[in-house]
């Protein structure tokens, strides 16, 4: 398969992963454009934890049930996207950049070259 036949198929996979990395990182950060425009959004995996973090941080007091619970949620959130991220780094970009090493495409950043 040459670069041309390969390039659409291959541009159209490296977008799928690409929207699922983003789609983790929103639920990790949140969504910067919302944000910018003061849409009410839900609290983020980190947020959470800086806000539990930040309650916490020169008090020797026990942790508050809202924060016992806002971690528990933080946690629970956090399982599910590390388990949507480990298949895209373990199986899918991998497939990716042999799919790209086998059609001829040039490096690219992160990208590690095989030599043959």
């Amino acid at each position: 398969m040459g670069t041309s036949t390969a390039d659409l198929k291959l541009r159209d996979e490296a977008r799928r992963i690409d929207e699922k990395l983003k789609a983790i990182q929103v639920a990790m950060q949140g969504d910067s454009a919302l944000a910018r425009r003061n849409e009410n959004l839900p609290l983020t995996i980190s947020q959470r934890i800086q806000k539990i973090s930040g309650n916490y941080r020169m008090s020797l007091s026990a942790p508050q049930k809202a924060d016992l619970d806002s971690f528990q949620i933080a946690q629970n959130d956090l399982r599910a996207q590390i388990a949507a991220l480990k298949p895209l780094l373990e199986t899918d970009i991998k497939k990716l950049e042999k799919d790209l090493d086998a059609a001829g495409v040039p490096h690219t950043p992160g990208r590690m070259p095989e030599l043959k």
